[in-house]
């Protein structure tokens, strides 16, 4: 499970940048983070 929790903060880190150009990437992300 520490794994998933380190993937989750690095795709969160990213995401914060490509939700920034994609608002589609905002819903994925908001998805994964619940």
């Amino acid at each position: 499970k520490d794994l998933v929790v380190w993937n989750l903060m690095g795709m969160l880190r990213w995401g914060e940048v490509e939700v920034a150009g994609e608002e589609e990437h905002e819903m994925v992300y908001k998805l994964k983070e619940v």
